[in-house]
């Protein structure tokens, strides 16, 4: 949702604020223009910014300037003005709304495909980034083509690397059937010694 334009401070106001700098802030230089000149050459410069945000400029100069801003200054002031008008605070609250209703369907989303709550199709249909996400956390198994599955706890997949980790089938070479002596010497573990006798 784009934001409606703010009108232009109108010429009238700007020169009234205008009017305030020059009496209240000395300039640099007294040879430079002055007057209604320099009235016309920042007006042509400024006078195109909202009213909201002139007035932020001259409030802004008469706190930190001790001398009469360039128009290089007004507009590096002018850059640090932060809108705050009805308008933006309803887009904000839409953005939340809108950022909220996500975050819930995404967590509905999750808790479906840890139940094992979905189909193949709406599995195919999610987000690629939730796809991603729910594979990282245990939901969906990643296939070669890169598609993804449903990760069921106690499929066959799943049950046979709990088995794996769980149960080596020998505590000293972890059911690799060599190990190394002390002198840095492969042997073959006595579990395959017992596998041969057998």
């Amino acid at each position: 949702m784009r934001l409606p334009a703010l009108a232009a401070c109108s010429p009238n106001e700007f020169d009234k604020r205008l009017r305030v700098l020059l009496a209240a802030l000395p300039k640099r230089n007294s040879d430079d223009i002055s007057g209604q000149l320099l009235i016309d050459a920042y007006t042509g410069k400024l006078g195109g910014f909202p009213s909201e945000q002139i007035a932020f400029l001259c409030d802004t100069v008469l706190d930190r300037c001790q001398w009469f801003p360039t128009i290089a200054e007004c507009l590096t002031i002018l850059a640090e003005w932060k809108r705050d008008d009805e308008a933006l605070k309803l887009q904000e609250r839409a953005k939340s709304l809108v950022f909220w209703d996500n975050q819930a369907r995404f967590e509905d989303t999750m808790a479906a495909l840890a139940r094992g709550d979905v189909t193949q199709k709406e599995i195919d249909a999610l987000p690629q980034n939730w796809r991603e996400i729910a594979e990282t956390r245990g939901h969906l198994w990643l296939n070669d083509d890169g598609s993804y599955k449903l990760r069921v706890p106690g499929s066959a997949p799943t049950r046979h690397l709990l088995e794996d980790r769980s149960q080596p089938k020998c505590g000293t070479c972890q059911g690799v059937g060599r190990i190394l002596t002390l002198e840095g010497e492969e042997i073959d573990c006595e579990c395959a010694e017992v596998r041969h006798a057998a």
